[in-house]
């Protein structure tokens, strides 16, 4: 029953990242089919020295804001994918679920992508605890950006 709610594709755990080897994490929040003045779908982009944020409802940008971040704010960051024990993979949605929400989550190094999973929200699914702590990892990257709640109204 489970395999008819989610197809996984699993390439293995994220090997321990340095934080001078991580040149970018990228979390993606796509809403689901609203009304325009309540869809809100946003891009973090997360470097050692910033973080940039994008929202937009149905392609019509409402902030698109950069965030100077501390070096320890950055090593927090890693520190909080290194614990997480994520592991590069795949949720999809159950045939015939519409109207969810989808994630995505992506981590580069100096010269190639280290880690991504995507992630659909449709009916109840979740994101497979054998995927890692993901959720620990977006919280550390929200907190990145001031008054998220606020640019997300």
């Amino acid at each position: 029953m489970l395999s008819a709610l989610f197809l996984m594709i699993l390439t293995g755990c994220l090997e321990k990242l340095d934080p001078d080897d991580v040149k970018t994490v990228k979390y993606s929040y796509q809403d689901s089919s609203v009304p325009p003045p309540y869809h809100r779908s946003f891009d973090i982009t997360v470097e050692p020295d910033k973080a940039h944020i994008q929202v937009d409802s149905y392609g019509d940008i409402l902030v698109d804001s950069t965030f100077s971040i501390t070096t320890t704010a950055f090593e927090n960051l890693i520190f909080t994918i290194n614990n997480a024990n994520l592991q590069s993979g795949e949720a999809k949605a159950g045939q015939g679920c519409t109207g969810g929400t989808s994630e995505r989550l992506s981590i580069t190094s100096t010269d190639k992508k280290v880690y991504e999973g995507r992630f659909e929200h449709c009916g109840g699914n979740r994101i497979p605890a054998r995927l890692g702590d993901y959720e620990k990892v977006v919280l550390e990257i929200k907190k990145l950006i001031p008054n998220l709640n606020h640019l997300l109204k």
